[in-house]
């Protein structure tokens, strides 16, 4: 079978591995960094450094370049550049896939079952409703806490309840007294920087803490790979 395009996947974690495999499997010509040079199409990593994408943009002209973030003047080269973080369809099924990943998480650290289980849910985004449904579906009883009123019947912030034996943040903010989160909860923030609370300051309260930022490629990073590769599929039109 004849090679489509040439797609240069720069490394990462193991998400951009496995959308390597994929994309090959799939009949694309598959490289790295040292192809940048006449690249159909790029894909940064998540968490690309400023060196990586200097080298990307003095390389790669006239590519598509796909990214999580703005990556600053490509479209001088005759790039044109697709954001990953922008894609509704990615950024759901990415959610679904963290849903999984915190309710697996919680399933192997709870000393008991998580049926019957009462979680505490931060956030009212695509994330947060995912969690929701993951934990209410196996039988937790769940509450939902966000500054959007009427988003599944959530409280207030301010007003949840933290006596509680799982918390799940989702939002990107300091909204979590480290101090009032009792020491016997399990606390999982799938956030990002800054995170929901001071987990330093939690840990050495002895509250079982963990920070699981990019939980879809962590957790599932052939899932989470597999979706990327439908995107950068759908946008480069099958052969460039």
């Amino acid at each position: 079978m004849e090679s489509k395009c040439c797609i240069c996947v720069l490394p990462g974690d193991e998400r951009q591995s496995a959308l390597s495999r994929i994309l090959a499997a799939r009949g694309y010509e598959v490289a790295g960094e040292e192809c940048v040079d006449g690249a159909s199409a790029v894909v940064l990593p998540r968490a690309a450094t400023c060196v990586l994408r200097s080298r990307v943009r003095e390389g790669a002209k006239n590519a598509v370049i796909f990214a999580w973030e703005p990556v600053g003047d490509f479209e001088s080269g005759g790039c044109r550049v697709v954001l990953f973080g922008s894609d509704r369809d990615l950024l759901w099924r990415n959610a679904l896939l963290t849903a999984e990943g915190a309710l697996f998480c919680a399933m192997a650290k709870l000393p008991r079952a998580v049926r019957g289980s009462r979680v505490l849910v931060f956030g009212s985004g695509r994330v947060a409703t995912a969690v929701a449904d993951a934990f209410s579906a196996v039988g937790a009883f769940v509450t939902v806490a966000a500054r959007r009123a009427g988003f599944m019947n959530a409280v207030p912030i301010g007003d949840a309840d933290l006596n509680v034996d799982v918390i799940v943040n989702t939002v990107p903010a300091r909204i979590i007294d480290a101090d009032a989160i009792p020491s016997g909860a399990l606390v999982l923030d799938v956030s990002s920087d800054p995170y929901g609370f001071d987990i330093a300051r939690a840990l050495r309260r002895g509250v079982d803490a963990l920070r699981l930022p990019s939980l879809p490629a962590r957790y599932a990073p052939e899932s989470a790979a597999s979706i990327l590769a439908d995107v950068v599929e759908r946008e480069i039109g099958g052969v460039l």
